[in-house]
């Protein structure tokens, strides 16, 4: 990434993202994820328009022109947000908002169009230009190089075709709000807490797991597994209680136990071998038998990604994606988003829930008819559960 502050802009850029599309901006209160269209880009364009050319010489990987989202940071906000992690924080919860969603609403409707499935979209380019608007650099672990906007020929993702993030309808903005105020916590001038700490850390390791598992055609189920050792990842870091604590199992089960569940197939507990648990934490016990299978050596087959799922689901989806939807309501849980149940005769009483329950409760029955789709099958019509 590139601090390119300018003293006449309020916004400046510091980082391209060439195969997101979006369809309107995400922002908080010092980071904005921008598209093409958005003012703050037609501001530095008209500045600096050594900037407008770098960004109008990405395309794909035939060619075609593609107009790369952008992150711009405010620039007021703190040090501590650009050197601390902040920029990825941000990046990170918008992926958190995105993909689980996505590929919740594809296994219900068998329609990605409009939807992101992986975070591979929202990969920052290693080239950006520089503070002064006049070359452009790249910084990484591999190289420190310097070269000229004239010469440059960027180019998408090419696993990845138009990664186009319809917000409206596609984005989980219950998250996003709920996670902001932890955002500007984590990285404002004040040592962080330790919860909002393993918030975005958590964050980051999801970020990881929702990787596409390879991003050419040599995925092989090692890679899965390798994905399912990330969210078991993520689920421990976000309960893990700080010095002289630790995580466990325990733990992640009992997180999600307490979350809000609106479907009876959700909150109720049924006898099993071992006990008794709700499906969710049944999920959630499968996943870590397969993380163990996967990184201990354990002979496995493609069964073992599949399991406790239906024999057949649509798009392929197995532990890894029913990960992404556990982990979005463990962490929605763990920021008090917990949605009241409400019956359908209360909807039109005179203390009917407003605007922003009945947002949750929608967001949240995405995730829950996933998650029974995917034990029970598409054909499973979900009921909610008894006040």
């Amino acid at each position: 990434m590139s601090s390119a502050l300018a003293a006449d802009l309020d916004w400046y850029p510091i980082a391209v993202l060439p195969t997101l599309d979006l369809s309107q901006a995400l922002e908080c209160k010092w980071a904005a994820l921008a598209p093409y269209a958005d003012p703050r880009v037609a501001a530095t364009f008209a500045i600096y328009p050594r900037f407008a050319e770098f960004l109008h010489r990405f395309s794909d990987c035939f060619g075609v022109a593609v107009t790369p989202a952008t992150i711009f940071v405010h620039r007021r906000a703190p040090k501590r947000f650009l050197s601390g992690g902040g920029v990825i924080a941000f990046r990170d919860l918008c992926v958190a908002c995105s993909v689980p969603l996505g590929r919740a609403l594809t296994a219900r409707y068998s329609n990605p169009l409009g939807r992101l499935c992986h975070s591979d979209a929202f990969a920052i380019y290693p080239w950006m230009i520089d503070k002064d608007y006049e070359f452009l650099i790249s910084i990484t672990a591999a190289q420190m190089a310097l070269h000229e906007v004239s010469a440059f020929q960027g180019q998408s993702n090419p696993s990845l075709s138009g990664g186009r993030l319809d917000v409206d309808g596609n984005f989980d903005e219950v998250l996003f709000k709920a996670a902001l105020p932890s955002l500007e916590r984590a990285f404002s001038r004040r040592p962080a807490s330790w919860r909002d700490v393993r918030i975005w850390r958590a964050l980051n390791m999801a970020y990881q797991a929702c990787l596409m598992a390879s991003p050419a055609n040599d995925s092989i189920i090692y890679d899965r597994g390798r994905l399912c050792a990330l969210w078991v990842s993520a689920f421990e870091v976000l309960v893990h209680g700080g010095a002289g604590s630790h995580a466990s199992r325990k733990k992640v089960l009992d997180l999600l136990a307490n979350a809000s569940w609106q479907y009876s197939a959700n909150s109720i507990s049924r006898r099993r071998k071992g006990g008794s648990a709700t499906l969710p934490q049944h999920f959630c016990d499968c996943l870590y038998s397969a993380r163990n299978d996967f990184l201990h050596g354990n002979p496995v087959t493609r069964r073992t990604l599949r399991k406790g799922l239906a024999p057949r689901s649509r798009f392929g989806h197995d532990l890894v994606t029913v990960g992404s939807w556990l982990f979005r309501i463990a962490l929605g849980s763990e920021l008090g988003v917990s949605p009241a149940r409400v019956r359908m005769s209360e909807l039109c009483e005179p203390h009917a829930p407003t605007r922003e329950a009945l947002e949750q409760l929608r967001m949240q029955a995405h995730y829950e008819t996933a998650l029974i789709q995917a034990r029970f099958g598409e054909t499973r019509s979900p009921r909610r559960s008894p006040k």
